[in-house]
């Protein structure tokens, strides 16, 4: 989140008093009646596609997917498309209204913490993409990086060092400097992403097939939800636990085991990061097996 989009907030605020609704991750299709909060890192590309593909929101987008495929093509950018949807670009009163209203049909999925904190790790901090700078930065100050040869990048809010990134233990440790509720949202915690929305269908990628089933019910479409995984991770689930390793070495490998990114210290740290997921969405912080 940029600072002119944090002081913008803030004013905003100042004046009307925060909202109970958290509309950032909110699609709309007013036709339809649909609301979709969508969960970074828990199938919200895979969710996003279907819905301009064959939920409805768009036969001009639709087509635009078919005829992709036709060519045998990559189909086009569903998060870009997407976001002629999102709620955010309304109104205040408006948000209001759609996400008070009980005639929308509205819906999630969620993600075990500890699996979606991985995916955000592999994705955005050992790819050192832009959405994880700040973060990144802040790991990095901590760390003791910051020196006249990375000066300007700390000036200019970028990391001190890309290729060195964070370690997945400095990037827990990070996330824990940051308030919790301007975090980027790809390491927000999911129920302050759904803050103050009564859904009809809360899935969980765990067992989103049969989940998946009550939307796909209420928009009358039986084409099943194809899921695009973002990462290969290695078949073996136990090994020696990778939270200290550098951020370079997982861009030359398949991913370990989510499991494998924790111990014993990061267990309580991630645990009062998500308590708030833990407790609403009925998951268990503790390691496979």
């Amino acid at each position: 989140m940029s600072q002119l989009t944090r002081l913008k907030r803030a004013l905003a605020e100042r004046v009307q008093g925060p909202s109970k609704y958290c509309s950032e991750t909110c699609l709309v299709s007013d036709e339809l009646r649909v609301v979709y909060a969508y969960i970074p890192k828990s199938a919200c590309t895979s969710i996003k596609t279907w819905l301009l593909r064959y939920g409805g929101f768009s036969p001009q987008i639709a087509r635009q997917f078919e005829e992709a495929e036709t060519r045998g093509e990559k189909g086009p950018d569903a998060h870009r498309l997407a976001d002629e949807f999102a709620l955010r670009h309304r109104s205040r009163a408006e948000i209001e209204r759609v996400l008070s209203d009980p005639s929308y049909f509205k819906f999630t999925v969620v993600r075990h913490p500890l699996r979606r904190l991985v995916s955000a790790y592999l994705d955005k901090v050992v790819k050192v993409k832009s959405t994880a700078f700040e973060v990144i930065q802040s790991g990095q100050v901590a760390a003791g990086c910051l020196s006249a040869k990375t000066a300007l990048n700390w000036m200019r809010g970028l990391p001190l060092d890309r290729e060195r990134s964070l370690t997945f233990r400095e990037f827990v440790t990070a996330l824990r400097g940051q308030r919790p509720a301007q975090l980027d949202v790809h390491f927000r915690a999911q129920h302050r992403l759904l803050r103050g929305i009564e859904f009809d269908t809360v899935g969980k990628l765990e067992t989103l097939e049969q989940d998946f089933a009550s939307v796909q019910q209420h928009l009358n479409v039986t084409v099943p939800l194809p899921v695009r995984h973002a990462f290969e991770y290695e078949a073996v689930e136990h090994g020696e636990c990778v939270a200290d390793w550098p951020a370079a070495r997982f861009r030359t490998i398949k991913a370990p085991q989510w499991g494998r990114f924790y111990d014993a210290p990061l267990l309580p740290a991630c645990e009062s990061l998500y308590d708030g997921d833990f407790k609403r969405f009925n998951y268990e912080c503790r390691l496979p097996g």
